[in-house]
């Protein structure tokens, strides 16, 4: 065991040994910036521009929605979409922007969208969420030795990142 050197971990079964948390309100913390300009038009559509940028370039995310809320009964928007794909869900009330993965080969993308007679204000907060399977700190198990024969162990690991909260107001 970890606190017990007597006790030795159960073989064959999965054990969370480390996991580490990062709670901030630093924007330069966060591996993914979205940026977000609303307009009102004369005629009354909202035409929105989101862009993203990977700030975190060693980092690659997966599975990246960015999920901005309509209000209930407004048309389907129009849109324009550079990388991935956008759809509307009238049920939801609500343009999902969905990337599969973010690297550095496409680290930066952008999102257009016009909604006739919608207030911008009534599109945020927008969700960010995506997974990940580097870490922030790029922190790796080098080796597994056992303390009675000091010889190496095989071994497994897996590394996932995952967002609790990622919000744009």
């Amino acid at each position: 065991g970890l606190k017990d050197a007597s006790r030795s971990f159960p073989p064959g079964n999965a054990l969370g040994v480390l996991k580490w948390r990062l709670q901030t309100t630093d924007a330069t913390m966060v591996p993914i910036t979205v940026n977000c300009w609303p307009s009102q038009a004369a005629d009354g559509t909202c035409e929105v521009s989101m862009e993203y940028e990977l700030v975190r370039e060693v980092m690659e995310l997966g599975n990246v929605t960015m999920t901005i809320p309509f209000p209930p009964g407004c048309a389907a928007p129009k849109v324009e979409c550079e990388v991935g794909e956008a759809t509307y869900s009238a049920r939801n009330n609500a343009l999902v922007w969905s990337i599969p993965l973010i690297n550095k080969s496409n680290g930066s993308g952008t999102l257009e969208f016009s909604v006739p007679g919608v207030d911008s204000s009534a599109l945020f907060p927008i969700a960010v969420d995506f997974t990940s399977t580097k870490t922030f700190c790029e922190m790796e198990v080098g080796d597994v030795i056992n303390l009675d024969t000091q010889q190496t162990i095989r071994y497994s690991a897996s590394t996932h990142v995952a967002i609790e909260s990622y919000t744009i107001v």
